[in-house]
């Protein structure tokens, strides 16, 4: 029987269901977040995206069924022009400009996860372990002395 679901952090499952929602592969969003895609398909086969979605679906395939209606309005009613124009006014169709505004974007997160990610391995390896802790506790410790590195990095202070 497959796996259902992660036992990763809640955090790392979120970040994979908001990536996964706007619009990036699970091999992409595995190379982000470092992780397996298999565990990204997990992850949003899950309950945490099921409740995600669930209550949205009706109210998505009604909005679908109306913006449809109206699209072929547009195209009877104006011609094929008009439609296009529609749907470039919904955001359906972005403009180049856009485009690259959104992949510089994209880019930019991924350098500060990739930091981030090099921040929390280097402080796995400079803080080993305490024995006896839950895998738990040890992630949200490993986590809590990560923020803190990071914050010490983004907020150097003069002494």
């Amino acid at each position: 029987m497959a796996k259902l679901g992660s036992n990763k952090p809640k955090a790392v499952q979120l970040q994979t269901i908001e990536l996964s929602i706007s619009g990036y592969s699970n091999r992409r969003i595995a190379k982000v977040l470092g992780i397996r895609h298999e565990t990204v398909a997990r992850i949003l086969k899950g309950p945490i995206m099921a409740a995600i979605v669930g209550p949205q679906e009706e109210r998505l395939k009604r909005a679908v069924d109306v913006a449809w209606i109206e699209l072929e309005e547009a195209m009877r009613r104006k011609g094929v022009r008009a439609a296009f124009a529609l749907l470039r006014n919904s955001g359906t169709f972005e403009s180049a400009k856009a485009r690259q505004a959104r992949q510089a974007q994209f880019e930019r997160e991924e350098n500060e996860r990739e930091v981030r990610r090099e921040i929390l391995l280097a402080t796995a390896r400079a803080y080993p372990s305490v024995p006896g802790l839950s895998r738990e506790r040890e992630e949200a410790r490993q986590e809590r002395i990560a923020r803190n590195r990071l914050a010490m990095l983004e907020n150097p202070q003069d002494d």
